[in-house]
Protein backbone atom coordinates (compact mmCIF):
# COMPACT_ATOMS: atom_id res chain seq x y z
CA UNK A 1 0.00 0.00 0.00
CA UNK A 2 2.84 2.38 0.81
CA UNK A 3 4.39 1.80 -2.62
CA UNK A 4 1.07 2.53 -4.37
CA UNK A 5 0.76 5.83 -2.51
CA UNK A 6 4.42 6.65 -3.24
CA UNK A 7 3.93 5.94 -6.95
CA UNK A 8 0.83 8.14 -7.11
CA UNK A 9 2.70 10.96 -5.37
CA UNK A 10 5.59 10.64 -7.82
CA UNK A 11 3.19 10.88 -10.77
CA UNK A 12 1.45 13.88 -9.19
CA UNK A 13 4.74 15.74 -8.66
CA UNK A 14 6.01 14.72 -12.12
CA UNK A 15 2.92 16.24 -13.74
CA UNK A 16 3.26 19.42 -11.67
CA UNK A 17 6.95 19.69 -12.56
CA UNK A 18 6.20 19.19 -16.25
CA UNK A 19 3.51 21.90 -16.17
CA UNK A 20 5.90 24.29 -14.41
CA UNK A 21 8.62 23.67 -16.99
CA UNK A 22 6.14 24.22 -19.82
CA UNK A 23 4.96 27.50 -18.28
CA UNK A 24 8.50 28.79 -17.81
CA UNK A 25 9.66 27.97 -21.33
CA UNK A 26 6.42 28.29 -23.32
CA UNK A 27 6.84 31.90 -24.43
CA UNK A 28 10.46 31.38 -25.52
CA UNK A 29 9.61 28.17 -27.35
CA UNK A 30 6.69 29.81 -29.18
CA UNK A 31 8.89 32.47 -30.78
CA UNK A 32 11.49 29.89 -31.78
CA UNK A 33 8.81 27.64 -33.24
CA UNK A 34 7.37 30.52 -35.28
CA UNK A 35 10.77 31.18 -36.86
CA UNK A 36 11.49 27.50 -37.56
CA UNK A 37 8.16 26.10 -38.81
CA UNK A 38 6.89 29.33 -40.46
CA UNK A 39 3.65 27.77 -41.77
CA UNK A 40 1.39 30.08 -39.76
CA UNK A 41 3.37 33.32 -40.30
CA UNK A 42 2.09 36.14 -42.50
CA UNK A 43 4.69 36.75 -45.24
CA UNK A 44 4.53 40.48 -46.01
CA UNK A 45 6.79 40.48 -49.05
CA UNK A 46 6.19 39.32 -52.62
CA UNK A 47 7.89 36.39 -54.26
CA UNK A 48 9.07 33.05 -52.91
CA UNK A 49 9.64 32.34 -49.22
CA UNK A 50 13.08 33.64 -48.26
CA UNK A 51 15.43 31.86 -45.83
CA UNK A 52 15.02 32.99 -42.23
CA UNK A 53 18.47 34.59 -42.18
CA UNK A 54 17.35 36.97 -44.98
CA UNK A 55 14.23 38.31 -43.21
CA UNK A 56 13.11 39.54 -39.79
CA UNK A 57 10.17 38.39 -37.69
CA UNK A 58 7.72 40.54 -35.73
CA UNK A 59 5.90 38.52 -33.06
CA UNK A 60 3.16 39.61 -30.68
CA UNK A 61 3.86 38.71 -27.07
CA UNK A 62 1.03 37.05 -25.12
CA UNK A 63 0.50 40.33 -23.24
CA UNK A 64 -0.61 42.09 -26.43
CA UNK A 65 -2.91 39.37 -27.78
CA UNK A 66 -5.84 41.81 -27.66
CA UNK A 67 -4.04 44.22 -30.02
CA UNK A 68 -4.47 43.91 -33.76
CA UNK A 69 -1.91 44.94 -36.39
CA UNK A 70 -4.09 46.43 -39.13
CA UNK A 71 -1.57 48.10 -41.42
CA UNK A 72 2.04 47.66 -42.55
CA UNK A 73 3.84 50.34 -44.55
CA UNK A 74 0.55 51.96 -45.59
CA UNK A 75 -0.94 48.66 -46.76
CA UNK A 76 -3.85 47.03 -44.92
CA UNK A 77 -3.04 43.63 -43.39
CA UNK A 78 -6.27 42.25 -44.86
CA UNK A 79 -5.05 43.33 -48.33
CA UNK A 80 -1.72 41.53 -47.75
CA UNK A 81 -3.58 38.39 -46.64
CA UNK A 82 -5.78 38.44 -49.73
CA UNK A 83 -2.81 38.97 -52.06
CA UNK A 84 -0.91 36.02 -50.55
CA UNK A 85 -3.91 33.75 -49.97
CA UNK A 86 -3.09 33.64 -46.24
CA UNK A 87 -6.00 32.65 -43.98
CA UNK A 88 -4.35 32.61 -40.54
CA UNK A 89 -3.86 35.30 -37.92
CA UNK A 90 -1.22 38.00 -37.95
CA UNK A 91 0.57 37.20 -34.70
CA UNK A 92 3.88 36.67 -36.54
CA UNK A 93 4.88 38.80 -39.53
CA UNK A 94 7.81 37.99 -41.81
CA UNK A 95 9.43 41.26 -42.94
CA UNK A 96 12.17 42.29 -45.32
CA UNK A 97 15.08 44.16 -43.71
CA UNK A 98 14.71 47.94 -43.56
CA UNK A 99 12.41 50.52 -42.01
CA UNK A 100 8.73 49.71 -41.51
CA UNK A 101 5.67 51.48 -40.12
CA UNK A 102 2.82 49.55 -38.51
CA UNK A 103 -0.58 50.65 -37.31
CA UNK A 104 -2.06 48.88 -34.31
CA UNK A 105 -5.52 49.10 -32.75
CA UNK A 106 -6.85 47.82 -29.46
CA UNK A 107 -9.40 45.09 -29.09
CA UNK A 108 -10.63 42.33 -26.82
CA UNK A 109 -9.36 38.78 -26.49
CA UNK A 110 -11.44 36.24 -24.58
CA UNK A 111 -11.00 32.62 -23.66
CA UNK A 112 -12.80 29.73 -22.07
CA UNK A 113 -12.13 27.31 -19.28
CA UNK A 114 -8.74 25.90 -18.39
CA UNK A 115 -9.17 22.30 -17.18
CA UNK A 116 -6.25 22.41 -14.72
CA UNK A 117 -7.27 25.56 -12.86
CA UNK A 118 -10.15 27.41 -11.27
CA UNK A 119 -10.29 29.89 -14.15
CA UNK A 120 -13.41 29.36 -16.21
CA UNK A 121 -13.50 32.44 -18.39
CA UNK A 122 -11.27 35.43 -18.98
CA UNK A 123 -11.32 38.57 -21.04
CA UNK A 124 -8.44 40.88 -21.89
CA UNK A 125 -9.15 44.34 -23.36
CA UNK A 126 -6.78 47.05 -24.56
CA UNK A 127 -8.05 50.31 -26.02
CA UNK A 128 -6.20 52.73 -28.25
CA UNK A 129 -4.57 53.22 -31.62
CA UNK A 130 -0.85 53.53 -32.36
CA UNK A 131 1.39 54.04 -35.37
CA UNK A 132 5.00 52.93 -34.89
CA UNK A 133 8.21 53.12 -36.91
CA UNK A 134 10.95 50.51 -36.49
CA UNK A 135 13.90 48.99 -38.38
CA UNK A 136 14.30 45.31 -39.15
CA UNK A 137 17.60 43.49 -39.46
CA UNK A 138 17.81 40.13 -41.23
CA UNK A 139 17.77 37.14 -38.90
CA UNK A 140 16.33 39.07 -35.94
CA UNK A 141 13.11 38.39 -34.04
CA UNK A 142 11.26 41.47 -32.78
CA UNK A 143 8.57 41.43 -30.11
CA UNK A 144 5.58 43.74 -29.96
CA UNK A 145 5.21 44.32 -26.23
CA UNK A 146 3.73 46.74 -23.72
CA UNK A 147 4.25 48.21 -20.31
CA UNK A 148 1.18 48.33 -18.13
CA UNK A 149 0.44 51.21 -15.79
CA UNK A 150 -2.23 51.30 -13.13
CA UNK A 151 -5.39 53.20 -14.03
CA UNK A 152 -7.28 52.60 -10.84
CA UNK A 153 -8.45 49.71 -8.79
CA UNK A 154 -11.88 48.14 -8.98
CA UNK A 155 -13.27 46.61 -5.79
CA UNK A 156 -11.58 43.21 -5.45
CA UNK A 157 -14.52 41.70 -3.59
CA UNK A 158 -16.81 42.44 -6.56
CA UNK A 159 -14.52 41.84 -9.57
CA UNK A 160 -11.59 39.86 -8.19
CA UNK A 161 -9.07 41.81 -10.31
CA UNK A 162 -7.77 45.31 -10.79
CA UNK A 163 -8.20 47.55 -13.83
CA UNK A 164 -5.08 48.60 -15.77
CA UNK A 165 -4.15 50.67 -18.79
CA UNK A 166 -1.25 50.61 -21.28
CA UNK A 167 1.47 53.09 -20.30
CA UNK A 168 3.67 52.35 -23.33
CA UNK A 169 3.70 50.15 -26.42
CA UNK A 170 6.98 49.25 -28.09
CA UNK A 171 8.88 46.80 -30.29
CA UNK A 172 12.04 45.27 -28.88
CA UNK A 173 14.71 43.00 -30.27
CA UNK A 174 14.05 39.51 -28.89
CA UNK A 175 17.71 38.76 -28.31
CA UNK A 176 19.17 42.08 -27.11
CA UNK A 177 15.92 43.37 -25.48
CA UNK A 178 16.72 46.80 -26.98
CA UNK A 179 13.67 48.89 -27.91
CA UNK A 180 13.81 49.56 -31.66
CA UNK A 181 10.57 51.45 -32.24
CA UNK A 182 9.16 54.92 -31.87
CA UNK A 183 5.53 56.02 -31.73
CA UNK A 184 4.83 58.43 -34.59
CA UNK A 185 1.07 58.97 -34.13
Amino acid sequence: MFFEKDSAMKRFFSVKLLLLILLVFSSCAWYKTATIIRDNNLRTYDGPKLPKNKIGFLCKTPEVRALKIIELDGRKIQEIKEATGFTGGSDVLELLPGEHVIKIVGGTDSGGSLPVSDIFQWSHSIGGEWKMRFSVEAGHVYLLDLKVGSKGKRPKEKYGVSSYTVSSLFIRDGRTKKIVSEIIE
